[in-house]
């Protein structure tokens, strides 16, 4: 998982909140988030743990988005 501290790398990091998730608190997503450079979190409300699958057209605007500015 050496990829996710490399500074040269842009990574993406999609979530529901927090009180929504089974898995992931606030606090952890903003913990990953702050810990890894150069990331982006995004946040999909009424997600749970698949906000690919409940917010498809969403994820791959974000997703699409997110490649271009590559």
């Amino acid at each position: 998982m050496e990829y996710l501290t490399r500074p040269d790398l842009t990574k993406i990091h999609i979530a529901s909140p927090s009180e929504e998730s089974q898995f992931y608190c606030a606090e952890l997503q903003h913990w990953v988030h702050q810990h890894i450079e150069n990331s982006e979190l995004l946040v999909y409300p009424s997600a749970d743990h698949s906000p690919h699958l409940w917010h498809r057209q969403k994820f791959i605007y974000d997703l699409n988005r997110f490649v271009d500015a590559l």
